[in-house]
């Protein structure tokens, strides 16, 4: 007995299957757009980095990461897809603090899939209360209790992880690394800021290294050191003397940026590095497929050979 499938499935019993035909092309997004894609390709698989956190002024701690999130099967119903890249963290005046950077998304036919922007570092007013969280977690500065959490808002995997502590000993007071995708910000001591948290290149789309956590900076003493980024990622830490500037997180790496010292030299703090988007079009078809959906496939060229 014919399955009544088979009215609408050309006379083949089975799975009416909405293939995708997207020959596995990969390209990168640097700026929010409509993407148009192949005109067959009706399933992607993408890495979404959000915009890194920006550093913080005064004893600031370092920027975290941005999320980094690889989703694998993400289902269109067209070839058009809008996309958001997030800008990185902006620093802000003295004493001031800088705001969590932007997050970054791809629409598909059940909503946005989103990374959030990474946590900007905490400025030394206000303490931990004025670390953000995000995709990666601020660094505090070296009156902070606990750096910003990571993950937030949380999925699954986690797409960042938080920042460290600042030291709260005299003579040392450093600030605390910003959290990054593959790993921790550092906590403060009393010899230099925190380091950064490791940047990542887990998807198998990019082998570029991503979201990195900004250095936290050094103390009021002037010989000590301001925390390490990720090179060409994220910033470093300010240390006064001998004089090594904080740095900002890289474009379209996503990276959070590096803390700055009490000098009222250092305002404005940092900012952060801006996301990217890498977007595989699948080809994919999971079972059977109409009559109608091949003729029409080969008929418009976008079938496989």
């Amino acid at each position: 007995m014919a399955s009544p499938s088979g009215s609408t499935n050309g006379g083949i019993i089975g799975k009416s299957n909405k293939a995708s035909f997207g020959n596995n092309t990969i390209t990168t997004q640097t700026a929010t757009t409509t993407v148009t894609l192949q005109p067959g390709t009706r399933q992607i698989q993408t890495l979404l980095v959000g915009g890194g956190g920006a550093g913080g002024t005064r004893l600031g701690g370092g920027g975290g990461g941005g999320g980094y999130r690889c989703v694998t099967n993400i289902q269109l119903s067209s070839n058009s897809v809008p996309i958001v890249v997030g800008a990185g963290g902006a620093g802000t005046g003295y004493n001031a603090n800088p705001g969590a950077a932007g997050d970054t998304y791809v629409t598909g036919t059940c909503g946005a899939v989103t990374a959030a922007g990474g946590g900007g570092g905490g400025p030394l007013s206000g303490c931990s209360s004025a670390v953000k969280d995000g995709g990666s977690g601020g660094g505090s500065s070296y009156g902070g209790t606990v750096g910003g959490t990571g993950n937030s808002p949380p999925v699954s995997p986690p797409q960042g992880n938080p920042g460290g502590r600042g030291a709260n000993n005299a003579p040392g007071y450093a600030s605390g690394g910003g959290g990054g995708a593959g790993g921790a910000g550092s906590d403060g001591t009393i010899s230099k800021g925190g380091d950064g948290g490791a940047a990542s290149s887990a998807s198998p789309l990019s082998c570029t290294t991503y979201a990195a956590g900004g250095g936290g900076a050094g103390s009021i003493n002037d010989n000590q050191a301001g925390g390490c980024g990720t090179p060409g990622v994220s910033g470093r830490g300010q240390r006064n003397s001998p004089a090594v500037a904080a740095t900002c997180g890289a474009v379209n790496r996503a990276g959070g940026g590096g803390g700055k010292t009490n000098d009222p030299g250092a305002a404005p703090g940092t900012n952060g590095g801006s996301g990217v988007v890498v977007i595989k079009e699948l080809n994919r078809a999971s079972g059977m497929w109409s009559m109608q959906s091949q003729f029409s496939a080969k008929s418009q060229g976008t079938w496989p050979s």
